[in-house]
């Protein structure tokens, strides 16, 4: 595991909660984006904007006039790829402190007040 790994635009995260909602359903109505995350649309729009830019997202109008928004296959990707290492880094720590129980019990006595 590296902290490489994961992705400064999910760093964010508004950003990330958007793209795990769009990893979630093919198409998002930016109406349904907007209640689901309770941002403004100017925030919500700069936030795809930037989502966007890296080509995370695409946006579309619908036949009624609508905008929709879908998380891109390489958006998908980056998206798998920075949960893993969050995963990845979850598990390290706590491996790590595991060990460090065994090796270094002092470390972690209890405290009293």
């Amino acid at each position: 595991m590296s902290l490489l790994t994961l992705d400064p635009v999910f760093a964010d995260p508004v950003r990330l909660h958007l793209a795990s909602l769009l990893e979630v359903e093919q198409w998002c109505w930016l109406g349904y984006l907007r209640h689901a995350t309770g941002m403004s649309q100017a925030r919500l729009a700069r936030h795809l904007r930037l989502l966007g830019g890296a080509n995370y997202v695409v946006a579309t109008k619908g036949a009624d006039s609508k905008t929709w928004v879908r998380l891109t296959a390489w958006g998908e990707q980056r998206l798998d790829q920075h949960l893993g290492a969050l995963d990845a880094a979850v598990k390290a720590a706590q491996q790590f402190t595991t060990q460090m129980r065994v090796d270094e019990p002092d470390w972690f006595e209890v405290v009293s007040r």
